[in-house]
């Protein structure tokens, strides 16, 4: 892993490289909205995904970003699938990062662009984890 500290600047960065890839699918205020479960669900996955029993949330293999990085085919159904697991498995996100809303504007989206974006997210120099903020 690349030892690197984000800063505002470099989170807004991505923030606007993310909303470039969606320009055209949704409005603004929709792209934000997936951008920012986006984030959340790298900022999960790059802080607790792998960890011990112990840690803050739980977050299981299948729902942690390498994991969705893999997937080849239905890239769509695997995240909304990771979404589910983690809110089934921490009743703090429940209702927060699938939302029927989310879900309307997040099928709008084509699968290549999101698996550009995916990839685009997944920059080492973009590791969400607590030792990097």
């Amino acid at each position: 892993m690349i030892n690197m500290t984000l800063n505002i600047t470099k989170i807004n960065e991505k923030l606007r490289t993310s909303a470039e890839f969606l320009r055209g699918y949704l409005n603004p205020e929709d792209n934000l909205n997936v951008i920012l479960r986006l984030f959340v669900l790298k900022r999960l996955s790059d802080q607790f995904g792998n960890s011990d029993e112990g840690s803050r949330f739980n977050i299981p293999d299948e729902a942690e970003w390498d994991s969705l990085l893999l997937e080849k085919n239905d890239i769509k159904h695997q995240l909304e699938k990771a979404f589910h697991i983690i809110e089934s498995k921490n009743l703090y996100f429940k209702g927060i990062l699938f939302t029927p809303s989310f879900e309307s504007n997040f099928n709008r989206i084509e699968i290549n662009t999101l698996k550009k974006l995916l990839k685009e997210l997944n920059d080492p120099e973009f590791n969400l984890a607590n030792d990097n903020l």
